[in-house]
């Protein structure tokens, strides 16, 4: 059966996102502002409404304001893996959106789920990622959008596909839902054994640097290119906060010298020096690996627990507490947008120090967690196969 194929801006209206200055920003509602979304709302599982700023409702026309079935696109970003993101508005909603991103809005030729899927196939992602790329910054133009055919069965068909498709992806949705019961489970875990802030206000805690061993990281230049050895190191963006992402690592040439002053062994831990948002300055990550030769480069921390005294899981959490958070918040300097933490700092932090025995309990409690978490992840990579599979054919008409 032949299908027939259709330009989006044929069958979609294109919107753009909404300008505003600086100084107009709230980080709360008021009356006289509404709630915008930014890519950083585009997430794997949908939209997200969680961690929005709020602009003058002024400044927003009637065609701006997000309906039911518009699809939300990163237009603009420095990353290739930014630029391009979509996602549905499965229902009216009172925000708008941003001027990095573009909505396009479907006719009544296209069921609006079924057009929302376009959006997220391999294909579509590929398509964009060439046509995005630039020398500094990654851009959309109205056009590439535009561009795009998608192909159109009848309405029905459309449908029926996209029954489909929504059924698979809320699997994986409950899958990663699963995986994010399993940490706020540890968390909880951690606050019933420790105790929460009014406890660590008053527990007896030494200094960080009395009972870890600290160190920076090498910096990345062009001027080490010479040197004779290539190996991967962990930057910002793979230290997360309870997490390695090593799903991109990068290399740089070092010395036998630096490389075995800098090498990660297992339960060491690193902290985000700085970052744009003050909350993700300090966040700690624990390296768990011991048969890879890794290092960091120097806008993280290594913090090293005396395994004597400190159980490196419970270091990690311990680290991203509320209670750490608050002090890291305190003491972060901010220049030309950048937070930031300091050796000193660093070493300052006041670190709850229990029996050993507890620390390896909970330890233990969390490895259990862990290893239900990697079950989990090699799950929801099946659906993901599955997902894209069920993509591939539902629009080439073979589903």
């Amino acid at each position: 059966m032949t299908i027939k194929m259709a330009r989006v801006g044929d069958i979609a209206e294109q919107v753009r996102g909404v300008t505003y200055q600086k100084e107009e920003v709230r980080q709360g509602p008021t009356s006289s502002h509404v709630a915008l979304l930014t890519a950083g709302n585009i997430t794997e599982s949908g939209i997200s409404y969680d961690d929005v700023v709020y602009v003058p409702q002024s400044r927003v026309s009637a065609k701006q304001t997000l309906r039911k079935g518009d699809v939300l696109i990163a237009a603009s970003s420095g990353s290739l893996r930014v630029v391009g993101k979509a996602g549905r508005i499965k229902a009216d909603v009172d925000a708008t959106f941003g001027a990095f991103c573009k909505v396009l809005r479907p006719g009544v030729v296209v069921d609006s789920v079924y057009f929302s899927h376009f959006f997220r196939t391999p294909e579509y992602r590929s398509r964009i990622s060439h046509l995005a790329a630039g020398a500094n910054i990654n851009n959309l133009r109205n056009e590439d959008l535009n561009d795009l055919e998608v192909p159109i069965p009848p309405i029905p068909e459309q449908r029926r596909i996209a029954a489909i498709l929504d059924q698979a992806d809320e699997l994986r949705t409950k899958r990663r839902r699963a995986l994010t019961l399993l940490d706020e489970l540890a968390d909880s875990v951690f606050l019933e054994m420790f105790g929460g802030d009014e406890y660590m206000l008053s527990a007896p805690k030494l200094s960080l640097g009395s009972v870890m061993e600290t160190r920076g990281g090498l910096q990345v230049t062009h001027a080490r290119q010479d040197l004779p050895l290539e190996v991967p190191y962990l930057r910002v963006a793979n230290s997360k906060r309870g997490h390695m992402d090593l799903s991109e690592i990068k290399t740089m040439r070092v010395t036998p010298i630096e490389l075995d002053r800098t090498r990660l062994k297992e339960g060491d831990l690193l902290l985000v020096e700085g970052h744009g948002n003050a909350s993700e300055v300090g966040r700690a990550a624990r390296w768990r690996f011991s048969d890879m030769d890794v290092i960091h480069q120097n806008h993280l921390i290594r913090v090293r627990p005396k395994p004597e005294v400190l159980n490196a899981t419970f270091v990690e959490y311990y680290l991203n507490s509320s209670f750490v958070r608050s002090y890291w918040s305190k003491v972060a300097k901010t220049t030309s947008g950048l937070n930031t933490i300091n050796m000193s700092n660093v070493k300052a932090v006041q670190v709850l120090v229990p029996s050993l025995s507890r620390q390896n309990k909970f330890a233990a409690a969390v490895g259990r967690l862990e290893a239900a978490s990697e079950q989990q992840v090699k799950e929801l990579a099946l659906l993901d196969e599955l997902f894209d599979s069920l993509q591939h054919r539902a629009f080439r008409g073979k589903l």
